[in-house]
């Protein structure tokens, strides 16, 4: 016999996610931090997310994956930033909600997906690696 743990109850297999994967996203710790990130490399995305978000709490696990695919240094950058701790450093462009997906290309700002699709988040990474 096994046992679920209450956090998973109601999920199956494939939807359960272990903790380590999700503590693999790099967490933005300041301005200087953002910076660097976008700075150097060639895509970054930040989801900007809240702890009392529904969508963005159900979204950690798939953006934890999308990380473990694409993360690749000085070429791919998945961040992740909450807004509840971090808001002193809330700069441009401005969040309208969560989670937001704000995605820089070459180091500067190319688009935000505001809302939990994850799809369209890799689509738009996909589309960004291959350009020149």
């Amino acid at each position: 016999m096994s046992y679920a743990k209450y956090n998973n109850l109601g999920r199956s297999n494939e939807e359960v996610v272990d903790p380590n994967i999700l503590n693999a996203v790099v967490k933005v710790q300041n301005t200087a931090h953002k910076k660097h990130l976008v700075s150097n490399n060639k895509v970054c995305v930040i989801n900007v997310s809240a702890g009392w978000c529904g969508p963005c709490k159900e979204l950690a696990p798939k953006y934890a994956i999308l990380s473990q695919n694409y993360n690749r240094e000085g070429v791919c950058s998945l961040a992740k930033e909450n807004v509840d701790e971090q808001i002193s450093f809330q700069e441009a462009p401005p969040v309208t909600g969560v989670p937001t997906f704000q995605i820089f290309y070459k180091g500067q700002f190319h688009t935000d997906i505001v809302g939990a699709d994850i799809s369209l988040v890799e689509q738009t990474i996909r589309n960004l690696l291959q350009l020149k």
